[in-house]
């Protein structure tokens, strides 16, 4: 009994049922950063290459979001001249170093849910091509009649844990008003079509 037991359930197409994966739409997603210095911040955008949110149901089980490095803008300095200075210095090897490491990833391996539509996610980013464990919180949810997936939140990056050490007041001393704090937050607002 217990043998037709289990080759029912392996023959089952449920058994072996793969997550259904939603592709995230990268002309309607939006990533954007905020990082701190002494007596100010600064702001942009950067855009997402690809990326995929899987699904057991209604269940996130895991993502992978492919991040287009190169596209990464100031949005909040309107003078051309300085906008371009700043940009061109977060894209330079001080920072991001963009045209030798053109993609950024993250990588989702564990979802768990705190509230209903709020999940603790746990994965990996690679920045510079230094991978990193992260952890943080999102708001992810699903619409069966439109087949859409939507994910929202903020994670906080450590710069200095991807050799990011400009100005870093773990490195260098006596920097003052020159100091950059070592976090820095990206906000993103995802839609996937499945």
């Amino acid at each position: 009994m217990k043998k037709l037991i289990l080759i029912t359930l392996l023959a089952s197409p449920l058994a072996f049922a793969a997550p259904t994966a939603f592709q995230v739409k990268t002309d309607t997603s939006t990533l954007t950063w905020l990082g701190k210095k002494v007596g100010g911040q600064h702001e942009g955008t950067i855009q997402i290459k690809s990326g995929t949110l899987n699904f057991e149901g209604t269940k996130p089980v895991n993502a992978t979001i492919i991040v287009d490095m190169p596209t990464l803008k100031v949005t909040d300095i309107t003078d051309e001249g300085m906008n371009k200075k700043l940009t061109g210095h977060l894209s330079s090897p001080d920072f991001f170093a963009t045209q030798e490491f053109k993609e950024a990833k993250i990588d989702i391996k564990s979802v768990k849910m705190t509230t209903k539509d709020n999940y603790e996610l746990v994965g990996d980013l690679t920045i510079k091509n230094i991978t990193q464990p992260i952890t943080f919180n999102s708001q992810i949810t699903t619409d069966a009649k439109s087949g859409m997936a939507m994910a929202m939140g903020k994670l906080t990056v450590d710069r200095t844990l991807f050799g990011i050490k400009f100005k870093s007041g773990k490195f260098f001393q006596n920097l003052g008003d020159k100091l950059i704090y070592d976090t820095f937050d990206i906000s993103f607002n995802l839609k996937a079509q499945k």
